[in-house]
């Protein structure tokens, strides 16, 4: 395990930082019925990306060099902050556009897929940095893109640990939170702030898949019977963590890119959730009562 840790202790880190902050903040999302960002908006960054390696390519054509690197990391996140500007303007676009918000994350989700997939195609200096990250290399996370992880990750569970009860409240019931004095457009600010931050920052080092698993599969594992929304964050960041490491293993163990067995890791995670939570209620309304 210690050459493990030599080799690629950087990207584990990262991995596990992502993995306990990014599940409650999917978990907020999950509560206000808006699951769907979880995978539109870092979809969304990754064609951010692309369009700037096609910046990059036609910029470095049209000055008559050839450079075989791919863009850089501030690059990378300037693009996919970008790209996931773009998708929260488009979902929130409530009042101009018909249509639910599962709508509008489906049709934001297909269009920033056709990007990503299609803009490669115009710049072969990037297409294969854009397809590593794609298919969720993790393993090639660096110390800078740690660093970076590490701050994002701190930033947002700070700001999160402040401010959760008074994002739940302006979710679930708007009028209270007026009558409570709270700001709805700076509370809305302040969770649509955390979402892009991990979303950037998680898709430009970790890539989509990894963003996909950590946002949408753990508040799924464990909403159902929890007892609070202070306990539904604890689980998410307990399913969060349990997949990445089963994640982990099934990525050294058959050799498979870490992002897709984030997925995976994460899903088995929220099953054995949904079996380990769920089984007291069932016992409980099961048995007989006198």
């Amino acid at each position: 395990m210690s050459i493990y840790l030599e080799l690629f202790g950087a990207s584990l880190a990262a991995l596990a930082a992502l993995a306990l902050v990014a599940p409650p903040v999917g978990a907020f999302l999950h509560a206000r019925g808006t699951a769907l960002h979880g995978l539109a908006l870092p979809q969304a960054a990754l064609a951010g990306i692309a369009v700037g390696a096609l910046v990059d390519a036609l910029g470095h054509g049209a000055d008559g060099h050839h450079h075989h690197h791919g863009p850089s990391l501030a690059s990378d996140l300037a693009w996919a902050g970008v790209g996931t500007l773009v998708g929260l303007a488009a979902l929130g676009f409530r009042s101009r556009v018909g249509g639910s918000e599962s709508g509008r994350a489906a049709g934001v989700f297909c269009l920033a897929s056709a990007a990503a997939v299609l803009l490669p195609s115009f710049a072969p200096t990037g297409a294969l940095q854009l397809d590593a990250r794609a298919r969720g290399e993790i393993l090639a996370i660096g110390t800078t893109d740690l660093a970076l992880v590490l701050v994002a990750s701190a930033v947002v569970a700070v700001l999160l640990l402040r401010g959760w009860r008074s994002v739940l409240l302006v979710g679930q019931d708007p009028l209270a939170a007026r009558v409570c004095g709270l700001s709805i457009a700076r509370t809305n600010a302040l969770l649509n702030g955390c979402v892009a931050a991990i979303t950037v920052v998680g898709t430009a080092t970790a890539g989509p898949l990894a963003i996909f698993g950590l946002l949408v599969v753990p508040p799924l594992g464990c909403h159902a019977g929890a007892p609070s929304m202070a306990a539904f964050l604890r689980r998410s960041v307990a399913v969060g963590a349990l997949g990445a490491v089963l994640a982990v293993a099934m990525s050294f163990e058959a050799d498979l890119p870490l992002g897709p067995c984030v997925i995976v890791g994460a899903a088995v995670a929220a099953l054995l959730a949904r079996l380990v939570w769920r089984a007291p209620e069932r016992l409980s309304r099961s048995s007989p009562t006198r």
